[in-house]
């Protein structure tokens, strides 16, 4: 994907979006998770298949909690972002309802 924007437009792009590291974290825990259990057909020592088979399921889970924990700190400032975007129109509303009482009343 780096190596297209380069092709096209002859500028490399440094500023990736988190979402998308954490899914190239996941993708490549996955890719090693999954040669483990292919490998471990080929080991013939049933010691060191069930340790390959603990480690690549170690590895797994820590992948899964890694895109967990990331994806719900998205939401949180997901979250905050839009109280504190609620919160800017509440205090603008209210600095112009006290503008308003403030003036002097004018001839109508």
């Amino acid at each position: 994907m780096l190596a297209s924007g380069v092709a096209r437009r002859g500028v490399m792009r440094l500023r990736i979006s988190p979402n998308r590291i954490v899914a190239i974290i996941y993708v490549s825990l996955l890719v090693f998770t999954i040669s483990l259990v292919a490998l471990m057909g080929q080991v013939p020592d049933a010691a060191n298949r069930a340790l390959m088979g603990t480690i690549a399921l170690l590895f797994f889970g820590v992948g899964c909690v890694f895109l967990i924990t990331n994806r719900l700190e998205q939401m949180e400032l997901r979250t905050r972002e839009k109280l504190l975007e609620i919160e800017l129109e509440l205090y603008q509303v209210a600095g112009g309802l006290t503008q308003k009482s403030e003036r002097p009343p004018g001839p109508v």
